[in-house]
């Protein structure tokens, strides 16, 4: 096998393996744009291009893959909702009013006991 035939497989099974990579996380347009430019670095026509495309739409690992895809960013979609989701805010508790140990009662003579009948 000849170097320059060499480098053609390199090329088209990169191109492949990146258009398989696409279609199985989602093609976008930025991502359809970017295939554009690079099936032009990689010299891939557009009649393999489209045989690429074929075989990719038949290959059930791709369509099985594509699909785990799915279910996995459906449900990273939703922990991601959970973390985010606004939390309720903290109940605030009922604080009891604190008696301060310093407090004393007031003084009351002896006059006034006497008189309140306590020193009898």
């Amino acid at each position: 096998m000849s170097i320059g035939s060499s480098v053609r497989k390199l090329e088209t099974n990169a191109y492949g393996a990146i258009l398989k990579a696409m279609a199985v996380t989602g093609l976008t347009w930025d991502r359809e744009e970017f295939l554009g430019r690079l099936r032009v670095e990689l010299n891939i026509s557009a009649e393999e291009h489209m045989r690429f495309r074929e075989q990719m739409d038949a290959d059930e690992n791709v369509n099985r893959m594509r699909s785990s895809y799915v279910e996995y960013k459906e449900g990273q979609e939703a922990k991601r909702q959970r973390v985010e989701a606004p939390r309720p805010a903290p109940v605030a508790r009922a604080v009891k009013p604190q008696r301060s140990a310093n407090v004393r009662a007031p003084k009351i003579s002896a006059a006034a006991l006497t008189q309140m009948g306590v020193n009898e």
